[in-house]
């Protein structure tokens, strides 16, 4: 028979995890309008991908939105107000 000798494995030579960090952490599934995709890829410069095209639309539209209006907390309606003022009567 053969005689199989059982050594511990070597310690790796990296202790850092394999693949790339983490660039963007949230993520969203988008359905576009027929046609989008193809007039986002006409526009395209040379080694620029779809995906920074709109990541980059999109912050844009939020700067843009950002200085027309104050920024105002988001979460449920309040419903003050909803039941008082220049017309409300006591019940």
């Amino acid at each position: 028979m053969h005689e199989i000798a059982l050594t511990t494995p070597p310690t790796p030579v990296h202790t850092f995890a394999m693949g790339r960090p983490k660039q963007f952490d949230e993520r969203i599934q988008l359905t576009l309008v027929e046609g989008t995709t193809g007039r986002i890829d006409a526009l395209l410069e040379d080694g620029e991908y779809r995906l920074d095209f709109i990541r980059t639309a999109i912050e844009v539209e939020i700067a843009k939105r950002s200085q027309e209006k104050p920024a105002t907390k988001r979460g449920k309606p309040s419903l003050a107000g909803m039941f008082s003022g220049p017309n409300s009567k006591k019940r």
